[in-house]
């Protein structure tokens, strides 16, 4: 028997994450404290951590060295990978018949 999947208001997910972040309640205290999951608690404020520190900000720290050498790193790896998939592509058009 399975139950039902429980929906909260976007209003109770803030009440939640503020709960932990403000006030300093352990994610385990809270969790219980709303009857709630820690997983589910851990992935709201992972979800609200997620925009500061993505891949945006990222490249608004690095100089402009840092951010060249990103790129030639990234593009070195795509012709790696170029090449792996054409050797691939070669053998299995090897083995059809015609």
């Amino acid at each position: 028997m399975r139950k039902n999947r429980r929906k909260f208001s976007d209003e109770f997910r803030a009440d939640a994450i503020a709960m932990v972040r403000d006030q300093g309640r352990s994610i385990t205290e809270t969790a219980r404290a709303l009857d709630l999951g820690q997983t589910v608690l851990r992935r709201w404020l992972d979800k609200t951590q997620a925009p500061a520190s993505g891949a945006a900000n990222e490249g608004q720290n690095m100089s402009a060295d840092q951010q060249i050498s990103t790129l030639q790193r990234e593009l070195a790896q795509s012709k790696r990978e170029c090449e792996v998939l054409k050797k691939s592509i070669a053998c299995f058009a090897k083995d059809m018949p015609l």
